[in-house]
This record gives structure tokens, C-alpha cells and sequence, in this order.
């Protein structure tokens, strides 16, 4: 399967991707997958709201992991079988930095007290994390920004 991939960052696993040029290994990202169309009432999976759910999935996946909302997103090519259907969650490997379309980070840093290692499902049902979800806006990056997103400087 090929398509947009939303792959939850941090700073160091943004700044390792921009600067070695690829993602390396099993990743883990989150797509508009047949199974997370259909979990999410979506009729398409080349639909844009259902790519915002994924990208609100992806950064949500990065809070719980890393307690920021960042996410890059990359065309690729293949796509591995989903993880977690619902969720769209796939594993994409050794991703080219060339291939990132976007980043997004969370307008403001988001702290939410214990989420850290939550798993998806119970993370997706609180309400103070649906309401940071809906109104915390993510802005967009072009993928030449990534040194703003990682420590704050330019390149």
C-alpha cells in the first residue's frame, strides 16, 4: 500500500531524520488506512478530514510518547500491514527525509499529567485530550523548517 504516512516525532528523531536523510529501521506512522476509514465513518481514504483525523492520531501517538505534538509527514511507497487497524497505525521503513511533504508541531507546548506511555484507545476516549486535540492547533512547517522544531535555531 503507498500513500501519506504521519510519522509522531521528537526533536532528536526529527533532527536524526533531516540530518542522516533517512528514517531508519521499522517506524512506526499512522495512515488513512481501508480499517481506519471505515473505524472513523469515512467513505474514502483519500478524503482530507480523514487525513486530519490521522495526522490528529499521529500527534497524540507523540504526546503519549514524547509529551510534544509533532508529526512529519512523508509520501511513500509501501506501507506495512497496520498494527493497530483501528487507529491506522503501520510500520514504514528507512523513509527518505526527501520524501517528507510536511511537519507539524502543536502551536504551544502541551503538557497533559499522565499520559506518558497511554495506549491509544483509552488516550483517544479522555475528554481533556479530545478538547487539546480540537482546539490546540498544529501549524504547518515546510520540511526545510525542521531546525526551528528541534532546537529552535536555523541551519
Amino acid at each position: 500500500m503507498a500513500g501519506l504516512v504521519f510519522v509522531p516525532l521528537n526533536g532528536d528523531t526529527l533532527r536524526t531524520w533531516a540530518t542522516t536523510g533517512v528514517l531508519a529501521g521499522n517506524v512506526r506512522g499512522y495512515a488513512v488506512t481501508p480499517t481506519m476509514a471505515d473505524a472513523f465513518g469515512f467513505t474514502d481514504t483519500t478524503d482530507e478530514d480523514a487525513e486530519h483525523t490521522a495526522l490528529c492520531i499521529a500527534s497524540l501517538a507523540a504526546l503519549l510518547a514524547g509529551g510534544v505534538r509533532l508529526v512529519g509527514v512523508a509520501d511513500t511507497d509501501h506501507l506495512n500491514d497496520p498494527a493497530d487497524a483501528e487507529f491506522g497505525s503501520v510500520s514504514v521503513s528507512d523513509v527518505p527525509f526527501t520524501r517528507v511533504t510536511a511537519l507539524f508541531a502543536g502551536a504551544e507546548p502541551a503538557t497533559v499529567e499522565g499520559v506518558a506511555g497511554m495506549a491509544m484507545a483509552t488516550a483517544w476516549e479522555r475528554e481533556d485530550l479530545q478538547e487539546l486535540l480540537s482546539r490546540g492547533d498544529l501549524l504547518w512547517h515546510g520540511a526545510g523548517e525542521w531546525p526551528v522544531l528541534t532546537d529552535g535555531t536555523r541551519a
